[in-house]
């Protein structure tokens, strides 16, 4: 499928000034497609067609209908388009659904187009140029100020070959639209045909679509298959962005769908009733908007209402704008960047547009200064901004998915390049955080050990879970922290203590020579019950079960169970004695009278050899495993 099939020519204008006529002239189809439009004499819904043009490249036309009660008609036809036809009849110049046209056209920021003056042979040469002065003026601060001013007649043909000569210098030089990304296409047709099913049409927005493909349909998250494609009547393979396409999908019926509906590949439709916006507010009708006004938003071919939550302001005047939140009363189909205008609830009168930049927003606040500079980095399409802000604000991880919902398509390399220079650390299991976020968990876990060791000078360190309780970060998140300072230096780590670089234990005076006395006593013992050591030195019995969980912590103790510890010299003469007395299966009253212990240690003792499979037990008899 080449380029030259890739072109969306729409009109616009005001009701009764020839578009359709135009239409017919350029193309031999008549696109009023209703009984009713044909006894009315007038277009009230979207026209299509074909237009194979002297260069070689075929064009979609998409006529629309000029009549304000049909704007809703208007706006799902000017979506896509490559280039516009303003249509302004000579007899009556510009009149108002010519400047809302105008409006909305250049609201949607439609890059190309020219002005069609009609019914010329209506009009002497002077009133003429009357007509093509007062359509200059009504151009002025358009898209089409400068645009060329074509004067035909359909009546006589006079001027349609320069107005086909016109439109092939102007789609020249028309870009391609991307292909290289996910396809979309907002549907503004549906019908079934006999022996296919249902058929949906519109302009494919981005990305291409292959016959066989399967996509994703909101509203109703949807799936279906493409069984066809059509491009201007023609079943080819595939289908590109920029370009008409009917697509016959299996799997759905007619009711299923209907104008407004988008067509998505898998798991890129995204939908959403929270949009952040840019909105930009006409200065002509001078209509302002409030906070939390009801309005009507149009995106793509699709209308919802909603309210705005302005977050600069509590007023724009006519002619301002500002960010916002539209809060939709029921959710729709809409991506990053996409164009939309915004109408008064009632009366239904054109306020202005925008652009979307977050399509799925969570709360923001007002007058946030931060909140404002992300929503610029997104006007701007910078996904680095948007990421610097994003994470700058994040105080805990967030996953790499997450991150990547809140970026338009291509933001992961931004992404990648944010890592890659270490401004962004990925904790792996945990999520994405900015590297001055994780500059801040360290320091506050450092002064959390500081504070602890302060209070409690005579532990041997702090124990994680009192880390956790200080920092309130998640036990995941300090293993991870603690793993990197222990990597340059700053704690060491012992199981669940944490030991600040150049921490030494400081017993009170009082308590020294107390504390000297435990120590003996393990020394002496070997296997010890921490209630026995709380008995026998009461002065201290507060402190004593920490005491043994820091020397467990680091190794000196071992524990066999429920306050029971084992030094670790004991440790190895028992198992050493063990050995020695039992080359072969032995019971535990065998093992207590070789061991000189009682049953409340033995046990735990035999137990924790089960357990780190230095024994096996084999009902009550147990034998040492082969080294």
């Amino acid at each position: 499928m080449t380029d030259s099939l890739r072109l969306t020519i729409g009109t616009a204008g005001h009701v009764d000034h020839g578009k359709t006529s135009l239409v017919k002239a350029l193309t031999g189809i008549d696109t009023d497609r209703w009984d009713e439009e044909k006894r009315r004499g007038m277009t009230i819904d979207l026209g299509f067609a074909s237009w194979d043009l002297p260069n070689g490249r075929r064009a979609a036309l998409v006529d629309v209908p000029g009549h304000e009660r049909f704007l809703k008609n208007m706006l799902a036809g000017v979506t896509g388009l490559d280039l516009v036809m303003l249509v302004v009849a000579a007899d009556d110049g510009m009149m108002p659904q010519t400047r809302e046209h105008l409006d909305i056209l250049d609201l949607l920021q439609v890059q190309n187009g020219l002005v069609v003056l009609t019914k010329t042979d209506l009009v002497d040469p002077e009133l003429l140029a009357l007509a093509e002065e007062d359509v200059r003026l009504g151009l002025a601060g358009t898209f089409l100020a400068d645009a060329p001013i074509l004067p035909v007649s359909t009546l006589t043909g006079a001027g349609l070959v320069e107005l086909v000569q016109a439109i092939e210098a102007l789609t020249a030089d028309t870009a391609p639209r991307p292909t290289e990304v996910p396809p979309r296409m907002a549907v503004d047709r549906v019908f079934t045909r006999p022996g296919f099913g249902t058929v949906v049409t519109g302009t494919m927005l981005a990305g291409r679509w292959h016959e066989g493909d399967t996509v994703d349909v909101w509203p109703g998250d949807l799936s279906a298959r493409i069984r066809g494609i059509q491009v201007h009547g023609d079943k080819v393979p595939v289908a590109l962005a920029g370009q008409r396409v009917a697509l016959n999908l299996s799997g759905l019926e007619r009711h299923d769908l209907q104008r407004g509906a988008v067509v998505g590949a898998p798991g890129t439709v995204r939908t959403s009733d929270r949009l952040a916006v840019r909105v930009s507010l006409l200065a002509d009708h001078g209509l302002a908007l409030s906070h939390r006004d009801r309005v009507r938003v149009h995106v793509g071919t699709a209308e919802a209402i909603g309210r705005v939550v302005l977050l600069d302001a509590d007023l724009w005047p006519a002619g301002g704008g500002g960010d916002a939140v539209i809060e939709l009363e029921s959710p729709i189909a809409v991506d990053f960047g996409d164009r939309f205008i915004l109408r008064r609830y009632s009366p239904m009168v054109t306020l202005g547009g925008g652009i979307v930049l977050h399509p799925a927003v969570g709360r923001l606040r007002r007058r946030h200064a931060p909140t404002l500079a992300r929503l610029a980095a997104y006007a701007a399409k910078d996904c680095a901004a948007v990421l610097q802000a994003l994470m700058t604000a994040a105080i805990q991880a967030i996953s790499r998915e997450a991150v990547l919902q809140e970026l338009p398509y291509g933001g992961a390399s931004a992404l990648a390049e944010l890592l890659e220079q270490g401004n962004i650390v990925e904790l792996p299991g945990i999520g994405l955080v900015h590297a001055q976020q994780v500059a801040l968990w360290q320091a506050a876990v450092m002064a959390a050990l500081q504070t602890y060791l302060r209070d409690c000078p005579w532990r041997l360190g702090v124990p994680r879970e009192a880390v956790i309780g200080a920092t309130k970060l998640a036990a995941a998140v300090i293993d991870w922290l603690a793993g990197h300072l222990r990597q340059s230096g700053q704690l060491s780590v012992h199981g669940a203590l944490y030991v600040p670089a150049g921490h030494q234990p400081l017993w009170p005076k009082a308590t020294e020579a107390v504390w000297s006395q435990v120590q003996s006593k393990l020394d002496q013992d070997g296997l010890v019950d921490t209630g026995d050591l709380t008995k026998a030195f009461p002065t201290i019995a507060e402190h004593i079960p920490a005491y043994v969980f820091d020397l467990t912590a680091t190794g000196a103790l071992i524990a066999l169970g429920q306050d029971i510890t084992v030094t670790r010299p004991a440790w190895d003469r028992l198992l050493t004695d063990l050995r020695r007395h039992f080359p072969g299966p032995f019971t535990t009253s065998q093992a207590r009278e070789a061991l000189g212990i009682s049953r409340r240690f033995a046990i735990p003792l035999l137990e924790t050899c089960d357990q780190r499979h230095l024994t096996r037990r084999q009902g009550d008899l147990r034998t040492f495993a082969k080294p």
